[in-house]
């Protein structure tokens, strides 16, 4: 805590303003002359620096906790990375035996498998790719205004096939587009521990 300066009480007196118990009457209170806008800076400045160290002393408590908090939390989140990881490779065992295990509850929580979502590549190129629309396929390129030309990748992926070829003349040729092709992620899985009784 920052202490008050030596000549609190003489400054006050000077000012010649209510004070009312040892305090300012901040209704009242006027500064009138170079000498007490002085006082008052050096107030405003004693001011600052203490909210600055009562928020530096908050920051390094809450750093503090933080650390530790991490150091206390290390052996929980190994451990539930550990049993997250021998539940998902169980639910992967049990969907390979019966593709309709796709849900698995259990009591205590369930086991959930998500089908892994195709995504259309553009590649490094963009530019390329949308250049070769513009001249063969201008129906895949949206002009959005103000005008900036873009690949549809929406209606894109609508024609694709699943080699990635695209149809690009909607009469069931597919070609290949230079630069375009198909990204299958795989399927995921979570574990989620919430039970009826924590929904109720």
């Amino acid at each position: 805590m920052t202490d008050y300066d030596d000549d609190f009480d003489s400054a006050l007196d000077a000012l010649d303003e209510p004070v009312v118990g040892g305090r300012i009457d901040r209704e009242t209170f006027r500064i009138r002359d170079s000498e007490q806008a002085e006082w008052a800076l050096r107030k405003l400045r004693a001011a600052k620096d203490e909210v600055a160290a009562i928020n530096d002393a908050a920051t390094a408590r809450i750093n503090a906790i933080a650390e530790r908090a991490t150091i206390m939390a290390k052996g929980p989140a190994d451990n539930a990375e550990f049993f997250e990881s021998k539940l998902t490779e169980y639910h992967r065992h049990l969907l390979q035996m019966d593709p309709k295990k796709i849900s698995v509850k259990l009591f205590g929580g369930t086991l959930k498998s998500h089908a892994g979502f195709t995504v259309l590549d553009t590649g490094p190129d963009e530019a390329a790719v949308l250049a070769w629309c513009r001249e063969n396929a201008p129906h895949l390129v949206r002009q959005p205004a103000p005008p900036e030309p873009s690949l549809d990748k929406v209606a894109m992926k609508k024609l694709a096939n699943e080699r990635g070829q695209i149809d690009v003349t909607h009469d069931g040729t597919y070609i290949v587009v230079p630069g375009v092709h198909l990204v299958r992620n795989q399927r995921s899985f979570t574990v989620d521990t919430t039970t009826e009784k924590d929904e109720k």
